[in-house]
């Protein structure tokens, strides 16, 4: 989108405030303040003639980012009610026992941040739909549009036309040519750097590339320890935790980008390269604050602010922890129950930071804990498992057949465990395979008194069938 602001029709803006039921009053002391105008230009010969502002509004003004908002917003309105995009949605049932489901959803078609638009879609034809009512919006307020700068990402298997390396994409009046992102590319969005396969490596090559030019720079200044620690603090820092808010950068990785910076501070000081970093973080000393706890700390803020959302963002939050916890077969949110480490490999950023958050004996409390539990059983499966290097992999495993209760295992009288075969006869969603697992031979052999012999359950994990619905 060129020249945004500029091209803003001052009669359509009038339309737009109408539509919002602005006072009368109020609209046209704001039009009046882009209307009837003369404008010149300072250059460094002088001034030029005055001549007309027919169109737009102010750049520099303080209303004017406000104004724009209302003037695009009819456009995101109607695409928002034709319900077409892409719809995040999860299904569970609240109670293991019960073939009841509860469904939570959210439909995402666009988004938008001031003349940045991202569409988006599940099909190529919703994508064109889209694109066409966008097209119209343009043409009827003269909004220029560059549609051969358009991005498209898209995890279709084979997007691309047949023969050829572009995709042809229908945008409104005419068709553009346009190349699909690599799905390992990293795209930036207002800043931030994403990718179809969540690939770090991009983001982190950054912040070392970012450092080390920073200390390549600074090495050869005539600057004080407190400058650099300035410079550090309030310029290089807040860059990378702005870059790296959707990317979770392990501690070894933070530290090993910072030893450009941290050797170039030392030799400033004549200090000694084996000085210990801590001395340099230290509140009482130089205060220089570290790279690892400083970037979670606002990821860690960052989900605080999504989960108490009110409106779409917090929505979407409590989805997405809905699927992590129906994925990793657990008994409630993983903001409330998480059992992984910083050291685990997750690749998914809630994740990530909630593993964090439990490195740092940090946690979520909310007012009410049991609203997302799922009952229907008291013995989790994922404690009677033993723990090696396909642990949560077999956890997955078992998830995907809706089990996570040793309950769900068992005879209706809670003191046999069924066998595999006979898995479906209480759980709806278990379609059992001939071939017996791995995991529920090591089940079997934890909780039986006697493999091989007998089903009967060790006392330990006999319930009462009558307490079933307390869990």
């Amino acid at each position: 989108m060129a020249k945004a602001y500029d091209r803003v029709n001052i009669y359509m803006l009038e339309l737009a405030l109408k539509r919002l039921h602005i006072p009368g009053d109020l609209i046209r002391y704001i039009t009046n303040l882009f209307t009837n105008r003369k404008n010149k230009v300072f250059t460094a010969f002088g001034d030029t003639r005055e001549y007309e502002v027919l169109t737009g509004i102010d750049q520099g003004e303080t209303i004017s980012p406000l104004l724009w908002r209302i003037y695009y917003d009819p456009l995101l309105y109607r695409i928002k009610s034709t319900q077409t995009g892409y719809i995040q949605r999860h299904e569970w049932r609240p109670n293991k026992n019960d073939v009841n489901t509860v469904v939570e959803w959210i439909n995402f078609s666009c988004m938008a941040f001031m003349d940045d638009t991202v569409w988006i879609a599940h099909t190529k034809s919703e994508l064109e739909a889209m694109l066409k009512i966008a097209d119209s919006f343009y043409i009827l307020n003269d909004i220029k549009i560059n549609k051969n700068k358009s991005i498209l990402m898209t995890n279709e298997p084979k997007p691309n036309d047949e023969g050829s390396t572009l995709c042809t994409l229908s945008f409104g009046r005419e068709d553009i040519k346009i190349k699909p992102t690599p799905k390992n590319e990293s795209v930036r969005y207002l800043g931030v750097w994403f990718n179809m396969t969540l690939n770090k490596s991009f983001v982190i090559n950054q912040t070392k590339n970012e450092l080390y030019s920073t200390s390549d720079k600074l090495r050869r200044k005539h600057i004080t320890d407190k400058q650099m620690v300035y410079v550090f603090n309030t310029v290089i820092l807040p860059r990378i935790e702005y870059w790296t808010q959707v990317t979770a950068i392990r501690e070894r990785e933070c530290d090993l980008a910072m030893r450009p910076f941290n050797r170039t501070f030392k030799l400033k000081l004549k200090m000694s390269l084996t000085t210990p970093n801590a001395i340099l973080n230290n509140s009482l000393i130089y205060n220089m604050r570290p790279l690892y706890y400083t970037i979670n700390q606002a990821k860690i803020q960052a989900l605080y602010t999504q989960i108490n959302d009110n409106n779409i963002l917090g929505k979407s939050t409590l989805i997405r922890l809905l699927q992590i916890r129906d994925i990793e077969g657990l008994p409630n949110l993983p903001t409330i129950y998480w059992p992984y480490d910083k050291e685990d490999r997750l690749n998914d950023h809630i994740m990530d930071v909630l593993s964090v958050m439990n490195g740092l004996s940090l946690n979520f409390t909310s007012i009410d804990e049991d609203k997302h539990r799922i009952r229907g059983g008291n013995t989790l499966l994922r404690h009677l498992l033993p723990h090696n290097k396909n642990y949560r992999k077999t956890l997955r495993k078992i998830a995907k057949h809706d089990i996570i209760y040793l309950e769900q295992l068992t005879s209706p009288e809670g003191d046999y465990l069924q066998k595999w075969g006979d898995m479906n006869l209480r759980n709806y969603s278990v379609h059992t395979a001939r071939k017996i697992p791995k995991w529920f031979t090591e089940i079997e052999s934890t909780v039986l008194i006697e493999q091989g012999h007998t089903r009967r359950l060790k006392q330990t994990y006999i319930v009462n069938p009558a307490k079933f619905g307390q869990f």
